[in-house]
């Protein structure tokens, strides 16, 4: 998928989306696809982000942090676009 072509609300979905996946314990659905576009979102939100060690564990955190202060700056109702359980 191209995030720079998304509109602004279908990126807010795609991040939350995301957010979802990085915040929770889904390590099982982590596949390199999804892993490649969360980095993707992730440099969509900031330019300057890279990935220095390519361990999942490594980044998640910063990736969690990274989504969730988007969410909250752009005021993104988490309720809306996050999965039920």
């Amino acid at each position: 998928m191209n995030y720079s072509t998304l509109s602004q609300e279908e990126f807010n979905i795609q991040v939350s989306r995301h957010y979802d996946l990085i915040s929770s314990d889904y390590r099982a659905r982590i596949t390199p696809q999804v892993k490649e576009s969360i980095i993707e979102i992730a440099k969509r939100i900031n330019p300057s982000f890279q990935v220095e060690n390519d361990e999942w564990s490594s980044i998640k955190t910063e990736l969690k942090k990274l989504f969730g202060d988007y969410i909250k700056e752009n005021n993104i109702p988490e309720s809306k676009y996050f999965a039920s359980e």
